[in-house]
């Protein structure tokens, strides 16, 4: 039995409109409203897909060191203390979901407005680090003991069914995280563009 429209919206519809609108409002002027969108869509798939390939990585053997995602955040026993950890995995998130701005930039094509990569990386970053792995979920705590499941963002895992559990996690909270995320791009964007605020 999957997932129908209506638990969808019940559990994701107003936190994907607050994200959708964010997405639009970091758009204008430099680009039509309807990239924000599309932009946003296609930031949740280079999340997904990044961590999904880092756990393809090798995790044992010489090429090891260079999946940081398991070693500072699936690795047991830990290696260092938990705040070093925290501190290593929100560089490593943020590397990895800034890297579709260093892909545009190498080949040229921007089909994704820059501050809304900036923005949901914030919103990621901040979502994993925090509502994850500080607070903790149901839905992350699943993915750590099947590691090839909820790779997140949740929506993603029932499109691509590497979702665990046919249950829709709630993001709600990820509401607020969304609006801090929101209020920080703003800001860098007002810093280093002002022109378009």
């Amino acid at each position: 039995m999957g997932v129908d429209a209506l638990q969808f919206v019940d559990s994701s519809g107003l936190t994907m409109l607050l994200l959708s609108l964010f997405s639009i409002f970091l758009c204008i002027p430099e680009y039509p409203w309807y990239r924000g969108v599309i932009g946003l869509a296609m930031t949740y798939t280079w999340i997904y897909v990044t961590h999904r390939l880092s756990h393809s990585w090798p995790t044992e053997g010489p090429l090891s060191f260079v999946n940081w995602h398991w070693w500072f955040h699936h690795r047991t026993p830990k290696l260092l203390d938990r705040t070093v950890e925290l501190a290593i995995e929100t560089f490593n998130d943020l590397v990895l979901s800034l890297g579709v701005l260093a892909l545009q930039y190498v080949t040229g094509v921007w089909w994704i407005p820059p501050w809304v990569i900036v923005f949901y990386s914030l919103v990621w970053t901040s979502t994993h680090i925090y509502n994850y792995s500080i607070v903790g979920s149901s839905t992350h705590r699943n993915h750590h003991e099947h590691v090839f499941k909820n790779y997140g963002p949740d929506v993603m895992d029932h499109l691509f069914g590497s979702n665990y559990e046919e249950t829709l996690e709630d993001i709600a909270p990820i509401s607020f995280n969304a609006i801090l995320a929101f209020l920080v791009t703003v800001g860098l964007k007002q810093l280093f563009h002002p022109q378009a605020v």
